[in-house]
């Protein structure tokens, strides 16, 4: 057990072995890169697989951030996508169809659809939001490692590790428990990270307790990977997300998620099931934000002829989409 706690807590310590330590930080203020492959399914609108593979770059210093995605369905590649973000901007060029960069700002984007001839001609409103893409002041600013520790003093010492239950690739496996307290830690926790990530926003994010036991893999005193059973995550707002099969492993300098079933139900009932793999780490100096090339188009100042014009150039992709999902 002594094993078990000593890697949990450096898991947790800012400049552990691992590296992963103080990865939240990193991701919020500094400059990290990501790397992903996702699958998307079972939605009534898309009764298809749609999968969705590329790379991402933040950097928290400057507040900017980009990344590409080849989108297809069901294994036919339909078009890439260039995203680019400041704090002022939202930036997407579809370079298979369009040279054109489509613009939007990040503050009262609903608002700012709805008086657009984009609403008018799709016949939707929608609710006014803003995206909150980067963190104002700077990780000493916002220091809540008094906290942190305290949270996961509370999560260790409300852990019941089991014996060793496998050996496999050098790794020995644990089986662990926590009991109702150190869960309520865990959440505890999640919710000061999610308000370090944006100090304005109210959260109401929650995980159920595990409804098996968690699996840790470690290499001597250091954890190599934690796998988790069936839990479900439920906002205030009604929205539920029932993960299985989720697993987060570390290799010394960064961290790689993956999932074989994240379902995730909306307030209305629809379903959309997502599978695959994301992975973080700092970024190199090689891996820049990058803005694309091309003319600027202000999404929400089109008239309904450029509309058109648009909705033609895109026809092809649409077109094979529609042929797909008969």
């Amino acid at each position: 057990k002594q094993t078990v706690l000593a890697g949990i807590r450096n898991l947790a310590a800012s400049g552990s072995t691992c590296s992963v330590g103080d990865l939240p930080d990193e991701i919020i203020y500094g400059r990290t890169y990501y790397k992903y492959s996702l699958n998307v399914s079972n939605t009534e609108e898309w009764p298809v697989t749609v999968g969705i593979d590329g790379t991402a770059v933040r950097d928290g210093k400057v507040r900017k951030c980009s990344a590409d995605a080849a989108v297809s369905v069901s294994n036919t590649h339909i078009a890439d996508a260039v995203l680019y973000a400041d704090r002022d901007s939202v930036q997407l060029q579809l370079p298979d169809l369009c040279r054109d960069v489509f613009t939007i700002s990040p503050q009262h984007i609903g608002k700012k659809f709805n008086t657009s001839q984009l609403a008018f001609m799709t016949g939707t409103e929608l609710d006014d939001f803003s995206l909150e893409l980067f963190q104002q002041g700077t990780a000493e600013e916002n220091d809540r490692d008094t906290d942190l520790k305290g949270l996961s003093d509370r999560i260790a010492g409300g852990m019941n590790v089991g014996g060793k239950t496998d050996k496999r690739d050098g790794l020995k496996i644990y089986s662990v428990t926590m009991n109702d307290d150190a869960w309520k830690a865990v959440n505890e926790l999640c919710g000061l990270e999610q308000k370090k990530a944006s100090p304005e926003e109210t959260y109401g994010l929650t995980f159920s307790k595990p409804s098996g036991d968690i699996q840790i893999a470690m290499k001597g005193r250091t954890v190599r990977q934690i796998a988790l059973p069936a839990v479900r995550v439920s906002d205030t707002d009604g929205y539920t997300c029932d993960i299985s099969g989720l697993s987060a492993g570390f290799d010394g300098s960064g961290c790689k998620l993956d999932t074989d079933g994240l379902t995730v139900r909306y307030k209305d009932g629809k379903v959309c099931k997502i599978t695959g793999s994301v992975s973080v780490r700092r970024a190199t100096d090689s891996e820049k934000t990058e803005c694309p090339d091309g003319s600027r188009v202000s999404l929400f100042d089109l008239d309904i002829p450029e509309i058109y014009a648009y909705e033609d150039r895109f026809e092809s992709a649409s077109g094979l989409i529609r042929e797909m999902m008969r």
